[in-house]
């Protein structure tokens, strides 16, 4: 059984399908960060990545929206570190 050792802080374009990741902070343009907002991409907020690619679909609790890579890039998240030596044990 696994445990989560700590976070860290990453780009969104790390992650993986069926990852669920939390929003950590924003960049851009005010104008950008201010679209990203009214999705429902806020610090703190969870995502989940339904597709990796070109562009990135995610789900904000019921909206789902599609970001090209180089938006996605401006999303920086949280996802929990697993310990893998507590999950050979």
């Amino acid at each position: 059984m696994s445990s989560t050792f700590g976070t860290y802080e990453v780009s969104l374009t790390t992650c993986l399908e069926g990852d669920t990741p939390t929003v950590s902070k924003l960049a851009g343009t005010p104008r950008f960060v201010s679209r990203l907002q009214a999705f429902g991409l806020i610090p703190g907020a969870q995502i989940r990545v339904l597709r990796q690619g070109s562009a990135l679909v995610l789900q904000v609790g019921d909206t789902r929206l599609c970001l090209r890579k180089q938006d996605a890039d401006a999303i920086r998240i949280v996802q929990p570190q697993l310990d893998y030596q507590a999950a050979g044990d």
